[in-house]
């Protein structure tokens, strides 16, 4: 959304840091839960498509429906997603208390993550 342009050498070293770091293979299946105009977006996408991994995608109208979006997470069972702390909060205040997303790794940005959302 700001027109900034750049090379792709930076987004390649992140994702491949990123990869080696968490242990991401094609095995992995990852979440879109944020618009394309998002910066997120370049490890939604191009993380998975890269290494041939899935990506699932929500429809829209369930990403800002939280017990929605945890009934997808349960169906769809993605093993990495990104997200906003604001939608992390969303979803643990729709899930009953104990309970636990079925990922293994959660990346936040975007925003200031509080020590309560961890």
């Amino acid at each position: 959304p700001k027109g900034i342009a750049t090379g792709h050498r930076p987004p390649q070293n992140f994702l491949a840091w990123q990869r080696k770091t968490f242990g991401i293979t094609a095995d992995d299946r990852f979440t879109n839960l944020n618009g394309v105009a998002h910066d997120m977006m370049i490890r939604d996408i191009f993380q998975p498509l890269s290494i041939g991994a899935q990506l699932a995608i929500p429809h829209q109208a369930d990403i800002y429906r939280p017990g929605r979006l945890l009934e997808w997470l349960e169906q769809v069972r993605p093993t990495v997603t990104h997200m906003t702390p604001a939608m992390g909060q969303l979803l643990c205040m729709a899930a009953p208390d104990g309970h636990t997303l079925p990922l293994r790794a959660i990346f936040f940005g975007g925003d200031r993550l509080l020590p309560e959302l961890t």
